[in-house]
């Protein structure tokens, strides 16, 4: 090619920034699969979101159990201290490549007998919605970047280190109650956040 090396330079710099390449020390450049855009105006559960994109959903629970509420999750829950709370940590898939873990909670008194349903085969929110009647129509979260612990990078299927989006989650009922707080660690090399605002510009994460 008869371009400038500079020229060349630049491109490969504002393709990286871009995040349409990645560039490896001592191997070259390569082509960075297109993101999965996730909107977070929406309250689609994941199962909902990777099957509107085509896509095949699934979830393995890595670990589950019942511990009494600390301030950490009460204040959240708005329950007392010592509330009786049902937690499970869950990878999804999407055709069987692992986005993101999901740090659930859910209050036992709330709903009964949670702990028995099957969490892998199941969307969360359909179980809560069709079980247990909740009107789950509120959402709010908070997001910030964090870098995975060697647990989650083994699970994840990435480095340890790597960059990831922490979002924390509270999704309430009708009335304002909140039905469920959860924690997820989302894979930033594969997923783009986007905000839709209420004058339709898009602003991305």
């Amino acid at each position: 090619m008869n371009v400038h090396r500079e020229t060349l330079r630049r491109a490969l710099s504002l393709l990286r920034l871009e995040g349409r390449i990645a560039s490896r020390v001592g191997s070259g450049h390569y082509v960075e699969r297109s993101k999965l855009e996730k909107d977070l105006t929406d309250l689609l559960s994941f199962t909902q979101w990777g099957r509107s994109m085509g896509k095949e959903p699934d979830s393995v629970v890595l670990r589950s159990g019942s511990f009494e509420a600390p301030k950490s999750v009460s204040k959240f829950l708005r329950v007392p201290l010592g509330t009786p709370i049902f937690h499970a940590v869950r990878l999804r898939r999407l055709d069987g490549e692992p986005l993101l873990l999901e740090y659930v909670y859910l209050s036992e008194a709330a709903f009964p007998g949670i702990s028995d349903r099957a969490l892998s085969s199941s969307s969360l929110y359909s179980v809560l919605e069709e079980e247990y009647g909740a009107d789950l129509s509120v959402g709010q979260e908070t997001i910030s970047v964090t870098y995975v612990d060697a647990w989650e990078a083994r699970n994840l299927r990435v480095s340890e280190g790597s960059p990831a989006f922490f979002v924390r989650s509270v999704v309430a009922d009708g009335r304002g109650t909140p039905a469920e707080y959860c924690k997820s660690v989302i894979r930033s090399d594969r997923i783009r956040l986007v905000y839709h605002n209420a004058a339709h510009r898009e602003e991305e994460a």
